[in-house]
């Protein structure tokens, strides 16, 4: 009866199937108590207080972010954060005002209505004028941002001194207008040519 009783050698396969196992619980045991404590402190945590102020466009708040002084005010309509602009914005601001924002439902601003350019023109307008910053602007259009300061020149002429595109989303599409004219059969590639002639 004893003999049976003894620790027998483990095979070389039942032993790799132990260690496996036991590898697998001691992740297990490692990961959940993480995971469970980054659920925990994603809920507990605030978000940090905005750069700028939150201003009132009209039911909803947008995040404009200004510094230095003088003018023309330099005005980033990016279509990123306003925080992109961190190595950029205190460098202007040694020798002018310069303004960022971030447009409605991104950063610190609040979810307004369906997105459109027309619509961050209002909001860049409203902002600018609630604060109390004049033009004339130096329009910087980042991206998409650059169909937004050039809709904006055309709505507000007088208030625009200039403009300065980065990347800018309009000559992207300028410089494909001829594929786009080859391709025109699709009445959906047709009204994005005409949307891009327009500007």
């Amino acid at each position: 009866m004893l003999a049976t009783c003894e620790k027998q050698p483990l095979s070389a396969t039942s032993d790799m199937v132990y260690r496996r196992r036991l590898t697998i619980a001691l992740a297990l045991l490692c990961v959940l108590p993480i995971g469970t404590l980054a659920q925990k402190a994603d809920t507990a945590q605030n978000p940090p207080a905005p750069l700028g102020k939150l201003v009132d466009v009209g039911g909803y708040r947008v995040h404009l972010y200004c510094t230095g002084t003088g003018s023309p005010t330099v005005v980033i309509v990016g279509a990123g954060f306003s925080f992109n602009w961190g190595l950029v914005q205190p460098e202007v601001a040694r020798f002018t005002q310069v303004c960022s924002y971030d447009h409605s439902g991104i950063g610190w601003s609040e979810s307004g209505p369906k997105d459109s350019c027309s619509l961050r023109v209002s909001e860049v307008h409203t902002a600018l004028k609630k604060v109390g910053i004049t033009g004339p602007y130096v329009l910087v259009g980042h991206s998409l941002g650059g169909l937004v300061a050039r809709v904006y020149a055309g709505q507000y002429p007088d208030e625009v001194a200039g403009m300065v595109f980065v990347d800018h989303a309009a000559q992207f599409g300028l410089m494909l207008g001829p594929l786009l004219l080859a391709m025109g059969k699709s009445p959906r590639v047709r009204r994005l040519q005409c949307h891009l002639e327009g500007f």
